[in-house]
């Protein structure tokens, strides 16, 4: 019987970094914890007004990099050596300003059903129709009617619970603010100058980003390819967790062994 394969000693290990979707806390990315944790340190930073973090009434694309460098100082020093950078919705609208203004702080990029731009008649219409349901419903009830059409498998109650709960729980001002900064913007053109190895997750069934702005950042950025999570939608993260997690592992296994040969 061959050997076990050791795992990395805690200084040894490479660091993930996990960036949220719009709503959601670092709760979104509990199976990825459990089931890369043992091999790389993790970082599941919350984004201002989600989770516990406070929001201090600025949230914008130069607060978001702020933050993410405030979480990677604190966590690993003033100089930190390259992580992998995992973004899911709004974490990957995130991701790609971090990585477009921070490029020597990213080893390699996941963009998980998420988006370089929307057209702009859209994106407007996407935050009006949010400022309208979070004003009009209250954030427990929108919460529900998020879940409800966002969501296309069945969750644990737990795991149900954990998404609801981080909805509910936030101010419907920092909401809205978090859903203008990530609706309206635009990234189409920074997608060229992107040189990291990129890997773009797609759910199956997800309505929310669906394939074409998938395919529009795989196209756009040079060293990047597409995987379609099965049977997920636009969560895919914990809708099909085993499936997310095998596509992280595997693209990360191939980065090691292209930077090793």
């Amino acid at each position: 019987m061959a050997a076990p394969t050791p795992f990395p000693r805690p200084a040894e290990r490479e660091v993930v970094v996990f960036l949220h979707s719009l709503g959601t806390d670092r709760h979104l990315w509990r199976p990825q914890v459990i089931a890369l944790g043992r091999r790389y340190r993790i970082l599941t930073p919350e984004s201002r007004g989600h989770g516990s973090a406070r929001w201090g009434r600025t949230i914008d694309l130069d607060a978001w990099v702020a933050d993410i460098d405030d979480c990677l100082e604190r966590a690993l020093g003033p100089d930190p050596a390259p992580v992998h950078l995992v973004g899911l919705s709004m974490g990957g609208v995130q991701a790609l300003e971090y990585v477009a203004r921070r490029p020597e702080r990213v080893k390699d990029l996941v963009l998980a059903d998420t988006f370089a731009a929307l057209p702009p008649d859209k994106a407007h219409a996407r935050v009006e129709a949010i400022t309208r349901e979070v004003t009009t419903l209250g954030m427990t009830a929108y919460a529900d009617h998020y879940l409800q059409e966002t969501l296309v498998t069945k969750l644990t109650p737990a795991h149900y619970e954990l998404l609801h709960s981080a909805i509910a729980g936030m101010a419907p001002e920092a909401y809205i603010a978090s859903a203008e900064a990530t609706f309206l913007t635009d990234h189409l053109p920074l997608l060229p100058d992107i040189p990291h190895p990129t890997l773009v997750l797609m759910g199956e069934n997800d309505h929310k980003s669906p394939a074409p702005l998938s395919e529009q950042l795989s196209l756009g950025i040079p060293n990047a390819r597409l995987k379609i999570i099965p049977e997920a939608g636009h969560l895919s993260s914990i809708e099909n967790s085993a499936a997310f997690n095998d596509a992280l592992t595997a693209f990360y296994a191939a980065s090691t062994i292209e930077v090793t040969s």
